[in-house]
């Protein structure tokens, strides 16, 4: 189970269903993978997996915890997210955008709510989108797999 959550007011920008499965962040002091590009195939995808590779030597859980769904068809995607936060609850945040694949690169552009945009590496395969993402200096890799 996870806390309790609520969505914030006004028209969401997507009513896909949340994932039921909470993910908790780990750390690993392992050298991270290299991204690979690949082609994503559309549909429904679930968190499966979030790790921070450290440069401590620390490993092991953060404390944290992440749940995560988006939709993909041809370039465009849905997507919402639910994060735990420090007072037991949740935040629930929903967007819609535009995105790109182009070698090892993705690029995202928000239409909804707008004005988010910005790029990462990727790995994909006909069944997982593996993210890496730049946490504060720090190499966060999600794993998403296809529902």
């Amino acid at each position: 189970g996870g806390p309790s959550c609520h969505e914030p007011g006004g028209t969401p920008c997507n009513t896909i269903a949340v994932s039921p499965t909470w993910v908790s962040v780990q750390r690993s002091s392992a050298t991270p993978p290299a991204p690979a590009g690949g082609t994503l195939t559309g549909g429904r995808y679930v968190m499966t997996s979030v790790v921070l590779f450290t440069t401590d030597g620390g490993a092991g859980p953060t404390g944290a915890r992440e749940n995560e769904a988006f939709e993909l068809a041809t370039n465009t995607v849905q997507s919402v997210v639910q994060r735990e936060v420090e007072d037991g609850g949740c935040e629930v945040s929903r967007e819609a955008g535009t995105v790109t694949f182009a070698g090892t690169q993705l690029t995202y552009a928000s239409t909804c709510p707008g004005g988010g945009a910005g790029g990462m590496s990727y790995t994909a395969t006909s069944s997982t989108l593996v993210l890496f993402q730049d946490e504060g200096g720090l190499t966060r890799i999600v794993t998403y797999t296809r529902q």
